[in-house]
């Protein structure tokens, strides 16, 4: 019942400073500001209930135990009937089984789904079924797609309020809403050994539609110290389930469909006191404003590899994966508690990491929202489980249709005074700023000891897709690839060519008919690096060969270029058709002082292109493919039983 009906309480009023409230398997709705009470427990089968966003429940210290849970009205379509979750509290105590779950009470799903795509709804919402949603973090995205794919980041990281949006969908069982709000204003201790969440909704496991993830939410918390053993979470919804074909287009063999894309994260940002976080560390608290997975994926088509599940997409997919949404430490003390395996999120403002030992990552994916990021580690590095580090990468940007991950105009670096592993998941990625005539390089990994990518680790090169800035690999011992590791810059050279549609009036791009990079193609020419492009041979719609691929456009195919010696510099993109062109690979420039040995993959492919429509609208139209990469590995001595 209602809170502020006397009637619904025992003692015939409603209750106020003087009394302890406690809750059983009731639920009590709150749709104005209570009186401040001196305790609040919400126990088992109890719940509370925001129904609007402007409504407050305070007291001196509230209790949320095993089977009770706090949330909100949700989702909305409409921004005035937004809900919240809005707590004062003097200590807030979530126990182990308790939760505050705002998850789905945001954006909802687009009504009228049944009827066409649903695009979804809110600021963040996917332009076309090819996405995720956005908020903190972008959704993925098909990124051959001709349409506007994605929506844009929105929201304070600082003061985060506001609610995830909803993804796309085509069917009214779809559960993909965005995830909601909580505000937490603590004067003294929070701790949570249950669960605080506002993740977005996942798309359905028996469900062969086009649902896309719904984003994260937000979560916003002022303590004097936070402390315990649960979950803290803003999560984007998760993508294609394990019961359902991952239909993605693959650049050698040709096959496209359509996937179940995951959502960008949200926004979490929490303000303690630094001696009082000291003296109650975080070990343990898990705090979460991670990009949607995909929730299940089949082995690689060339390699047998199978994809870990976080981030970017990996070899041979042309698609971006969905990116971490935003957490906010207003001291540094909490962040370096956290760290290893209990953050995932684009950490704000943080300039620099730096450890005086060993570290190890084993939860997580971290990355900073700032130019010139650094990380520094005095003794060895190991990631594992799945987590991930990003060197750079501050931001998507629009420079092209096709979104990429800008890294700023600062070196981005990593320096390791041991060794480096990367293992059973583990992934480092080096993203690369734009270089110019005083920066060689856009990145540096230096590392003084031995690199390891043991199986299911990934190292990533990443080059700005713009620029073509580049990073750069110095290893002081040996570099050893395992069976199942993966070096891979795919994909991550020059950026094909944007298609420019009317469709997309929220996207100031550049409209331009090639890549990016010096062997970019022209027309119906793909690119070139160390080798030079081919030219298509279509078809048009009454069969007829079409006139662009007779020999007088042969001049459109993108050159040869670079040292085949010491190759330092990434593949270009392919020009644009009825679709965006293919991306060119990246770079990856090692130099080891010890022995190199691969016996996994080291790849810098170029991706493909692919227009369904080409053979409708003549074949002028179709996109063309970016060239492979570079590939420099230099050490003592050279063996292995891998694929580069």
């Amino acid at each position: 019942g209602d809170w502020n009906n006397a009637a619904n309480w025992s003692g015939g009023k409603v209750p106020d400073s003087a009394d302890e409230v406690t809750v059983e398997g009731a639920t009590v709705v709150v749709d104005a500001t209570t009186p401040k009470v001196n305790e609040l427990i919400l126990g088992s089968g109890a719940t509370l209930v925001f129904s609007n966003a402007v409504s407050l429940v305070e007291a001196g210290r509230i209790i949320v135990r095993d089977g009770a849970k706090i949330t909100c009205a949700g989702p909305f379509t409409n921004e005035t009937q937004q809900c919240r979750v809005w707590i004062k509290c003097e200590e807030l105590n979530v126990m182990e089984g308790g939760s505050i779950d705002v998850s789905r009470c945001g954006w909802k799903k687009n009504p009228n789904g049944g009827s066409k795509y649903g695009t979804g709804m809110g600021p963040g919402k996917p332009g076309w079924w090819f996405a995720g949603a956005t908020h903190g973090g972008r959704g993925a995205f098909l990124e051959l797609n001709f349409e506007e794919p994605i929506g844009y980041q929105y929201g304070d990281p600082r003061e985060p309020v506001a609610c995830g949006s909803s993804g796309g969908h085509h069917s009214e069982q779809s559960k993909v809403d965005g995830g909601g709000a909580v505000r937490i204003e603590a004067s003294g201790r929070v701790v949570v050994c249950g669960s605080i969440l506002a993740n977005g909704g996942s798309t359905l496991q028996g469900w062969n539609g086009d649902d896309t993830g719904g984003a994260g939410g937000s979560i916003w918390i002022n303590a004097a110290s936070i402390e315990g053993t649960g979950t803290i979470a803003a999560e984007g919804g998760k993508g294609a389930s394990p019961d359902l074909p991952l239909v993605r287009y693959d650049s050698r063999t040709g096959s496209l469909g359509y996937d179940h894309f995951p959502a960008g994260g949200g926004r979490i940002a929490i303000y303690v006191n630094k001696d009082a976080q000291v003296a109650r560390p975080a070990t343990g608290l898990y705090v979460s404003a991670a990009e949607g997975t995909y929730q299940g994926r089949d082995k690689h088509t060339t390699t047998g590899y199978e994809s870990p599940a976080r981030g970017f997409a990996d070899s041979d997919w042309n698609c971006m994966g969905a990116e971490p949404g935003t957490v906010y430490f207003n001291d540094d003390v909490l962040l370096y508690q956290l760290f290893g395996n209990g953050i995932s999120g684009r950490l704000v403002g943080v300039q620099s990491l730096e450890f005086a030992g060993d570290v190890v990552m084993n939860r997580g994916h971290v990355r900073s929202d700032v130019e010139g990021f650094s990380v520094t580690v005095g003794g060895n590095l190991t990631i594992d489980g799945d987590a991930r580090l990003d060197v750079g990468g501050v931001h998507m940007t629009n420079r092209m249709m096709t979104a990429e991950v800008w890294a700023g105009r600062e070196l981005n670096k990593i320096a390791i005074g041991g060794d480096l592993t990367l293992k059973n998941g583990g992934a480092l990625e080096i993203n690369a700023a734009e270089t110019n005539a005083t920066m060689k390089w856009g990145g540096e990994v230096q590392v003084a000891g031995s690199v390891t990518v043991g199986d299911r680790g990934r190292l990533i090169a990443t080059c700005d897709q713009m620029n073509l800035g580049a990073p750069h690999f110095v290893f002081g011992g040996a570099f050893t690839v395992e069976k199942g590791g993966v070096v891979s810059a795919d994909g991550r050279g020059g950026l094909g060519a944007s298609y420019n549609n009317s469709n997309c009036p929220n996207f100031p791009i550049m409209h331009i008919l090639s890549g990016k990079g010096p062997g970019a193609g022209y027309g119906m020419g793909a690119a070139g690096y160390g080798g030079r492009g081919g030219l298509a041979d279509g078809m048009n719609k009454d069969g007829t060969p079409s006139k662009w691929t007779d020999t007088y456009n042969t001049n459109l195919c993108g050159n040869t270029y670079g040292d085949a010696w010491k190759p330092d510099m990434c593949g270009s993109g392919g020009c644009q058709g009825y679709k965006s062109g293919g991306s060119g690979g990246g770079l990856i420039f090692i130099e080891a002082r010890g022995d190199i040995r691969i016996d996994g993959l080291v790849t810098a492919n170029g991706f493909g292109s692919f227009d369904s429509s080409c053979y409708n609208t003549g074949s002028f139209y179709r996109p063309q493919a970016g060239s492979g990469g570079g590939i420099y590995l230099c050490g003592e001595t050279f063996a292995g039983s891998g694929q580069i």
